[in-house]
């Protein structure tokens, strides 16, 4: 049994009360009574009702509460629980609407004849996540990183189904992987990393709550109860990976060129030919903000730009800091920029050596237009 609210307009606490509402089709604030057995218990009625108790004079403030819901499978003997509704608060009881959640067709309210029907409820996996083999999952993964588990999976519906066996949902930190189960065995269908899939959406239509998934090429569509927590679950997962497998450059203030250039061989771990394209950049960036003539490159374009007395922009305020930009360029331009340029292959470049050179690439943008500024002000 679950009891929580639903406020008018809004979503309710936790995933169930969401879908409750949004298939009962109601949207005032209410309280809901959910008992999945075929009639509930005398003990489990009378605890509901001090908790609808509760829930009435915690939230009864400027008549709030409109209905207080209770549905069963079954229709509900109310003169089995007689002695509980006398004794339990009559305002609570007067608001009690006792409603059948029946399975595939729509059921009228058993006792409150201004009620509008019930729609059909969410469809059920017969298999809950916490009663799936995740080891047996696990293997079936393809190529599994070093550090991927499993976080969740689902038994789904997919519509419209063209495979054979039971289909499940897969969720691991780095991507979604869709399964059959054949006889014992979990077969893989295919898999999409989180940061190419778009962004999960979810409808309620006459059978209940669907999960709608883009992978990158095509988009399914998933039936299962628990669709809006997956839609949340999904959407963090996909944040945090694409913010990881993209340095969360972006949310650190990149410039934005810098970022059009070479993120996206960044993401697809094509790290030297991000550093390239960065250092590149810089050299382009530097010879229009220096105004420096089209044969100056590498170290030449440095001293060109930064030396410390002859530089065309030279950043600092003082000597020592001008001095110490310059070097720093030159330095850069040696160290970083020149292998860039001419190996084909850099050697030992992983994706922390990239993003710490692209982090360096970006201080020294901001340096080279710092310059510019420095100089359009001494020459205003």
């Amino acid at each position: 049994m679950v009891i929580g609210t639903r406020a008018r307009g809004g979503g309710g606490k936790g995933s169930l009360m969401g879908v409750l509402g949004g298939a009962l089709g109601l949207t005032h604030k209410m309280a809901v009574g959910y008992f999945e057995g075929p009639s509930p218990t005398l003990d489990s009625f009378e605890s509901f009702l001090r908790d609808a108790s509760r829930f009435y004079k915690d939230n009864s403030a400027g008549n709030e509460i409109e209905s207080i819901i209770v549905l069963t499978r079954e229709k509900l003997e109310r003169r089995a629980f007689s002695t509980v509704l006398k004794e339990a608060n009559k305002q609570v009881v007067d608001k009690l609407d006792f409603r059948i959640l029946s399975v595939g067709k729509e059921a009228p309210s058993s006792a409150s004849p201004k009620a509008a029907p019930a729609a059909p409820p969410p469809s059920e996996p017969s298999v809950t996540s916490a009663k799936l083999d995740y080891d047996a999952i696990t293997k079936a993964l393809p190529s599994p990183s070093l550090r991927e588990r499993v976080l969740y999976a689902w038994e789904v519906l997919i519509e419209p189904s063209t495979v054979g066996g039971q289909s499940y949902l897969v969720v691991t930190q780095e991507r979604g992987v869709l399964m059959r189960k054949i006889g014992s065995d979990f077969v893989y269908d295919l898999s999409f990393k989180w940061e190419q899939a778009g962004e999960p959406a979810t409808e309620i239509d006459a059978g209940g709550p669907v999960l709608r998934l883009y992978d990158g090429s095509r988009e399914h569509r998933l039936r299962n109860k628990d669709a809006q927590f997956i839609q949340v679950l999904i959407h963090h997962l996909k944040y945090a990976r694409e913010g990881w497998i993209s340095g969360h450059m972006k949310e650190l203030g990149f410039d934005s060129e810098l970022l059009n250039r070479c993120q996206p061989d960044f993401i697809a771990e094509r790290y030297s030919l991000a550093v390239r394209n960065a250092f590149a950049l810089l050299e382009t960036r530097v010879r229009l903000e220096s105004l420096a003539p089209r044969d100056k490159i590498g170290v030449d374009l440095a001293t060109y730009a930064f030396h410390p007395v002859e530089g065309r922009i030279p950043v600092g305020l003082s000597a020592a800091e001008r001095e110490g930009v310059y070097h720093l360029f030159r330095g850069a331009f040696l160290a970083f920029r020149d292998p860039a340029a001419h190996n084909d292959e850099l050697t030992g470049i992983d994706r922390g050596t990239a993003f710490r050179q692209l982090a360096l690439v970006d201080l020294l943008l901001s340096l080279a237009r710092r310059g510019k500024e420095q100089f359009q002000r001494g020459t205003a």
